[in-house]
């Protein structure tokens, strides 16, 4: 999917290319949290170099379906991006959030 980076300020008005990969092993962290043994440090990475900016990241597998659901009738409008500062271009980003609503207030 396809979008217009909201902030930071320094690459505000961007497209940017949003690309979520399924990951099967989401879907066991969340049926079963105390089974992962591993600590996830990112579920994607934004980089933004020039006028190019794009996300790829993964998602749960089977939230999918209903996501692409919720995007086609409106009933999501942003994606929300929540990680470390851009630093040369790239930055490690821990959660993503989808919302019907945005304030820049909240974040």
């Amino acid at each position: 999917m396809k979008g217009e980076l909201l902030g930071p300020e320094k690459i505000e008005g961007r497209e940017v290319q949003i690309t979520f990969l399924p990951d099967r092993t989401m879907d066991d962290a969340v049926a079963a949290p105390k089974s992962i043994t591993w600590e996830p440090t990112a579920v994607g990475n934004l980089t933004s170099r020039g006028k190019r900016s794009e996300f790829i990241g993964s998602l749960p597998m089977q939230p999918i379906a209903s996501i692409l659901t919720a995007l086609q009738s409106g009933k999501i409008k942003y994606v929300i991006f929540s990680g470390e500062a851009l630093r040369y271009g790239s930055a490690s980003i821990r959660g993503v959030t989808f919302s019907k609503e945005y304030d820049p207030e909240d974040y």
